[in-house]
C-alpha cells in the first residue's frame, strides 16, 4: 500500500459520522418513506432486486432483497444506492438489509424455532 492511500484510510477511519437532523427525526414514518421513495424515483431505482421497506429516525433505510444476487454485485448495488440517497436526501442516510429468518431445515425438524426480532 502506498503512503497516500494509507493516509486517506486513516482520515476516513477518524471521520465524524453525520447524525440525523432534528428535522428528519421529527418527521413521521410515512413522511420519511415518501422522501426516500421520491429520491428512488428520481434515480430510476430498479425494484426487481431490492424493495424499500422503511426509513428510520436515525437515518437507517431498510431494504428487502427480492432476488438472489451474488455478493459482489449486491455490494456494488447497495453502495451505489447509498451514495445516491446520501446525495439526494442527506449525508446521514445509511442502508441496511432486512434480516432474514432462520432457514436451517434441520433445526426446524427438531422443533427449534428461531424468530426474527420485530421492532
Amino acid at each position: 500500500m502506498d503512503i497516500e492511500y494509507k493516509e486517506r484510510l486513516k482520515a476516513n477511519a477518524f471521520a465524524v459520522t453525520p447524525k440525523a437532523t432534528n428535522e428528519w427525526m421529527n418527521l413521521d414514518d410515512s413522511e420519511r418513506a415518501n422522501i426516500i421513495r421520491s429520491a428512488l424515483d428520481k434515480c430510476n431505482f430498479n425494484s426487481n432486486i431490492l424493495e424499500f421497506v422503511e426509513a428510520k429516525k436515525d437515518g437507517q433505510v431498510i431494504f428487502r432483497i427480492l432476488n438472489d444476487i451474488n455478493p459482489s454485485e449486491r455490494g456494488e448495488l447497495l453502495l451505489d444506492l447509498e451514495f445516491v440517497l446520501k446525495k439526494e436526501v442527506h449525508d446521514f442516510i445509511f442502508i441496511n438489509i432486512e434480516p432474514l429468518g432462520d432457514k436451517n431445515s434441520l433445526r426446524k425438524l427438531r422443533g427449534i424455532d428461531i424468530k426474527k426480532e420485530t421492532t
